[in-house]
């Protein structure tokens, strides 16, 4: 038989494949960038890694590795990995959580601590957005000492 019975059929089951393939391959290639720029954001993150605050109430942990950047946007339906955040020299970026669940992704500024975004899931507006704020501005000298140590060491 030179062409299958049903040609819409084929052809579609056959687009299907060649589109999971390139989806794979994509993966792939993106899990290979992010290897590669571990050590890049080891560079420029790695005094911040383990960084953690709290109120009580609600607690700030730095996102410690690529591989947390992309299960935090995946995880809260944001860009935070896909867009490279971890890659951003002058942000430092924090995960928001309260009773073990996470209400917000939170970039800061490294050069005055100040808030650029603070996300609940899906970009949403955070209604904690004033509360992380007042962890932040009570946790600035500690952020600052961070980035002196590595000035001082390099």
């Amino acid at each position: 038989m030179i062409a299958p019975q049903d040609l819409k059929t084929a052809h579609d089951e056959y687009v299907e494949k060649v589109n999971r393939q390139r989806v794979k391959e994509q993966k792939e290639a993106n899990r290979k960038k992010a290897e590669a720029d571990q050590a890049k954001f080891e560079e420029l993150k790695g005094r911040y890694i383990g960084l953690s605050m709290t109120d009580g109430t609600i607690r700030l942990h730095t996102l410690d590795s690529v591989a947390e950047y992309y299960d935090e946007g995946t995880k809260q339906h944001i860009c935070v990995g896909s867009s490279s955040y971890y890659l951003k020299e002058d942000t430092l970026v924090f995960t928001a959580t309260m009773g073990g669940r996470t209400i917000a992704t939170v970039e800061i500024s490294l050069k005055d601590f100040s808030i650029i975004q603070c996300r609940a899931f899906a970009n949403g507006v955070c209604e904690y957005t004033e509360q992380i704020a007042g962890i932040i501005n009570d946790n600035k000298e500690m952020i600052a000492e961070r980035a002196e140590s590595r000035r001082v060491s390099a």
